[in-house]
């Protein structure tokens, strides 16, 4: 009997959601130890708390979801990038019955994909508090030592 593409696809992704699972724990074991920032609005008075450091959800989540959770935070220039990652990878899927002869197209998406994830792992949280600080919100009174290193972190004056 012949494979069909939703076959390959599930073995595919078996692998990745493995590591995602993985991550997920180790960011319910890691997020209590990370120094926590509060930012707040100055016209309505909404608080919004933020992560200094890595950021594990965007890590494991955004290439799945089309960058969903970035267009939440309000990064739409990067839940853009993360929306055509994963509509050119289900184009090749797609049209090419479940693979490809060429290797370049087979694996160049996974691995920008991959790349991108790990930036937005390790900048997420710096371009949220950046969109935050541009968009009518400051810092809330909470522990001064966090301001301090969320701002030499962020590259913030």
């Amino acid at each position: 009997m012949e494979n069909s593409i939703f076959q390959s696809s599930i073995y595919a992704f078996l692998p990745i959601f493995i590591l995602a699972i993985g991550g997920l724990l180790i960011y319910l074991l890691y997020a209590r130890k990370r120094p926590l920032v509060y930012f707040k609005n100055k016209k309505t008075g909404q608080i919004e708390s933020l992560y200094i450091g890595f950021n594990f959800f965007l890590f494991f989540w955004c290439i799945w979801l089309f960058g969903l959770f970035l267009y939440l935070r309000g990064l739409k220039k990067w839940g853009i990038v993360f929306t055509v990652i994963d509509l050119v990878y289900i184009f090749i899927r797609v049209y090419s019955k479940g693979g490809t002869e060429d290797p370049f197209l087979k694996y160049l998406v996974p691995i920008v994909g991959c790349i991108c994830s790990i930036y937005i792992g390790i900048k997420g949280n710096e371009l949220t508090g950046r969109h935050l600080l541009n968009n009518e919100y400051e810092f809330a009174d909470n522990e001064k030592n966090n301001i301090e290193l969320a701002k030499k972190k962020w590259h913030i004056e």
